[in-house]
């Protein structure tokens, strides 16, 4: 959430930087011409489509390389780099040459001044971000904390100065610098530490109550020694409101293509982005900024439909030859995607809102059906409708029901005592039971935690009583996992051992095969994650351990986080999908299809890991014999694929 902030700040920050309307007062070869002489980069071939597209924008200062020899064309823009290029396009664009001043010593300095006006203490900022809530947090650096607690504590009365990073410009704050025990500041602080309070009133805009700045430990590094610090301190000269001082850490990250394009849509005045093409809409976005760049043809889309895909990444190659058709409208692109159809129709559900609170839908990976789980406002007692208006459990029996699951049983709770309907709403196992398991495949556990289970069917036929240590929240493929020793196994339905318990920990059974975390493979320390694999039925190993997080088969797929973070999909023989930075998001398939998260919505990808619904959805339930609830616009629909 905090990087989202910072970029909307910084676009805040750009838009009253670069107006709209600024007039390009020189031809734009002219304005953009080469400063300076380009020397081949080893990695970047004179086949390469790019290669003039590199050439251009180093000769012209808004590029350069990665060292001397190397351009790394296929390398992923990163934050840092895409704020650097937009202060070098600034700067050009008023008369500069892309070469940005160098920060001052003094970027992100924070001075900590006694009643006499003596300096107490002086150290980096390294992080810092308005909560909204009349808190200021400010991170330091190890090393200035270390100051503060090595004995030589300030005086409790002190003035505060940040300089420069934030306003251009000098901005103190006096106030009283203690250690909080104040129970009213920690429920707005959320950590105990050191603050430093400004009485109301004291503080300058924006704050006008209550600022607690607190100095919190960690080992971020400063921006200051950086590279992009010079862009950093560009950026900020002329900036008037207190701005978000990012990372490190951040700035290192990859830059989406909807911050890259959000920053270039405030910096280029608009008279640069002269319509060539008449594109209204785009499969992901319609976006009048985006649309801009598309229309100028600047930009293309990801596809041959023009998708967007904001949360994607962009390699420095893709940077460059969008830059050298942004300063030379002889490259842009004369650009008609191809029509997209909708693969589905949305139907809209009529719900009294006021009456019902409609429960998150996407809780169960694996319903039986498309339906609306209800909490009456009023008696607080839950209920389930379907799609066409028609309750298939009023809203007057149970305090709790959750998700019909894949054999078309439902645990529901009454007076704190549990048991299972089926999808008729009729109770095929009395509400007796101080716990019960998620139903699949045909078994259901019911217990009342001294470790005897009574096994049921999907029918609510008793068939078997087992006693053992089952994990028994979740009851799938056709074995039931237990734990010995602190070890993880697998039982049959008749309570016999089917794998004895070995592994650290491991998931259910699902499509045959079962995720299973290595015991034989402990953490080198406590914050060391033990890898993954994938076993079948007989306990042999067919993935083998090198995944942080192994999730269950569905659809054919497992949900992985690889060693290195990225993420993806693994099918049982191996073969492993890498998900695209917009895609990153721990969806199974159901039905086909599994979730993806883009800009904080979410879409549908099919088995292909094609998009198939853009991401639009504030919530989205799975999709279950081609359908699936989904809310969009504060509306909830009802989504049947038609393809």
């Amino acid at each position: 959430m905090k990087r989202i902030t910072s970029a909307l700040l910084t676009l805040v920050m750009l838009a009253g930087l670069f107006p709209g309307t600024q007039a390009v007062t020189q031809d734009l070869t002219s304005l953009f011409s080469a400063s300076r002489e380009y020397k081949e980069f080893s990695d970047v071939s004179k086949n390469a489509w790019y290669y003039e597209n590199v050439k251009l924008c180093y000769e012209t200062g808004l590029l350069n390389g990665e060292d001397a020899s190397h351009f790394d064309p296929n390398g992923t823009v990163t934050l840092a780099e895409a704020e650097t290029v937009i202060a070098r396009f600034h700067q050009i664009l008023n008369g500069g040459k892309g070469r940005l001043p160098s920060a001052p010593d003094s970027l992100n300095l924070v001075s900590f001044l006694d009643e006499n006006g003596k300096n107490a203490v002086s150290f980096d900022q390294a992080d810092s971000w308005n909560s909204g809530a009349g808190v200021l947090y400010l991170h330091f650096s190890s090393a200035g904390l270390d100051t503060l607690r090595a004995g030589t504590k300030p005086v409790d009365k002190l003035t505060m100065t940040v300089r420069d990073s934030d306003t251009g410009k000098n901005q103190s704050y006096t106030g009283e610098y203690r250690y909080i025990t104040d129970k009213s500041l920690l429920d707005s602080i959320p950590w105990e530490g050191y603050v430093f309070e400004i009485p109301d009133g004291s503080a300058p805009n924006p704050f006008n109550r209550l600022v607690a700045i607190r100095l919190m430990e960690n080992d971020f590094d400063t921006v200051k020694d950086k590279w992009y610090a010079g862009a950093r301190w560009y950026l900020c000269l002329n900036y008037k409101e207190f701005q978000n001082v990012q990372t490190v850490h951040e700035l290192s990250e990859m830059s989406w293509r909807s911050e890259l394009f959000s920053y270039l849509a405030a910096a280029v005045p608009d008279n640069m982005l002269t319509a060539k093409n008449a594109i209204a809409k785009l499969p992901d976005t319609s976006d009048a900024d985006v649309l801009a760049f598309y229309n100028a043809g600047i930009l293309k889309g990801t596809d041959d439909y023009g998708t967007f895909a904001g949360s994607k990444s962009l390699t420095r190659s893709e940077l460059a030859a969008i830059l050298s058709r942004l300063i030379r409208p002889s490259l842009r692109l004369a650009y008609t995607p191809k029509p997209w159809t909708a693969d589905y129709v949305l139907t809209p559900i009529s719900l009294d809102t006021s009456r019902y609170d409609v429960l998150n839908f996407t809780e169960s990976d694996y319903q039986r059906a498309a339906l609306l789980y209800l909490r009456d406002k009023a008696t607080g007692k839950m209920g389930v409708m379907n799609y066409r208006g028609i309750w298939m459990v009023k809203s007057e029996t149970y305090d709790s029901v959750a998700p019909f699951c894949s054999d078309g049983a439902a645990a529901v709770c009454r007076d704190s005592r549990w048991g299972y309907i089926n999808l008729a709403g009729t109770e095929i196992v009395p509400c007796v039971w101080a716990a019960v398991s998620a139903s699949h495949d045909g078994t259901l556990l019911a217990g009342n935690g001294t470790g005897t289970f009574t096994v049921y069917d999907s029918k609510g036929t008793k068939t078997n009583t087992i006693t053992a240590n089952l994990i028994y929240y979740d009851a799938t493929g056709g074995l039931l996992r237990y734990t010995e020793s602190g070890k993880t196994g697998y039982l049959n339905p008749d309570g016999t051992i089917a794998l004895e318990a070995r592994y650290y920990s491991g998931q259910p059974f699902s499509e045959g095969y079962a995720a299973v975390c290595d015991s034989y493979a402990p953490a080198k320390s406590a914050n060391d994650s033990r890898l993954w694999g994938a076993i079948d039925r007989s306990g042999k190993l067919v993935i083998p351990y090198k995944y942080q997080y192994l999730g269950p088969f569905y659809g054919g797929f497992a949900y992985y986080v690889s060693a290195n973070g990225s993420r993806g999909y693994v099918s049982s023989d191996g073969t492993e999908h890498v998900l695209t930075a917009g895609d990153q998001y721990p969806s199974y398939f159901s039905g086909g299809y599994a979730f993806y998260l883009e800009n904080g919505l979410l879409g549908y990808l099919d088995t292909g890991f094609k998009m198939v619904v853009p991401a639009s959805l504030e919530s989205a339930g799975p999709i279950v014999n081609g359908q699936a609830l989904v809310q969009k616009d504060g509306t909830i629909y009802l989504l049947t694929m038609i393809s």
